[in-house]
């Protein structure tokens, strides 16, 4: 088991935190991103902590979240997430950005 930490710069637009594809689409990317993972099965669980820094406000949602349509998570935190075949998070802040810690713990 090894663990990949990264840090995703979430901004005023919707922003991938992570994305769980199947292997063979995966496998098409000829340079995926490092917070996008394959899912070795279909009801395989990936664990995943995201933080979010003090003095930060991310609200959480789905690819079309929006200020007013998502969930607002006030830092300091930190969410436990077990991601599941095709899962990803977005999120998105109200001005600047904010770096989210995301750290991947089965890869």
């Amino acid at each position: 088991m090894a663990a990949l930490g990264q840090q995703v710069v979430v901004g005023t637009g919707a922003t991938l935190i992570f994305e769980v594809i199947d292997q063979a689409t995966y496998e098409t990317l000829s340079n995926p991103a490092t917070n996008i993972f394959p899912a070795h099965e279909a009801g395989d669980s990936l664990p995943l902590l995201i933080s979010i820094p003090s003095g930060s406000t991310v609200i959480l949602g789905g690819s079309g979240v929006t200020t007013g349509t998502g969930c607002p998570v006030p830092g300091p935190t930190t969410i436990n997430y077990n991601a599941v075949g095709s899962d990803s998070l977005y999120g998105i802040v109200g001005s600047s950005t904010v770096n989210v810690g995301l750290l991947a713990l089965r890869q």
